[in-house]
């Protein structure tokens, strides 16, 4: 099981470039033991980009099939709100993708 955030800035998401894996991503990562999904998504996206969240909105439940380099499950994401431009660019973040922010 994973939980994964989104962050917004205006229409623009973030994304991460990571080094473990080849494709932009959302911060987030595994639920451990004892956490909620909620839980999991605000302490993986302080750890991956120094943004404290204190709470989310869940809007997506997805499923990833198992393959050669995922143990698959369910992942849930949260839309975790704005961040100004100032937040994003003192932790090194940069928001790359304009997207639409509907419900």
């Amino acid at each position: 099981m994973a939980a994964a955030g989104l962050i917004w800035e205006g229409p623009r998401l973030l994304l991460l470039r990571t080094t473990y894996k080849p494709n932009w991503t959302l911060p987030g990562g595994c639920v451990e033991e004892g956490e909620s999904p909620l839980q999991a998504c605000l302490r993986e996206v302080e750890e991956e980009t120094g943004l404290i969240r204190t709470t989310g909105t869940l809007r997506c439940v997805d499923h990833r099939k198992p393959d050669d380099r995922v143990v698959g499950g369910l992942r849930f994401i949260f839309d975790l709100g704005a961040c100004s431009p100032v937040r994003t660019s003192h932790f090194g973040c940069r928001l790359r993708k304009s997207l639409s922010r509907g419900g």
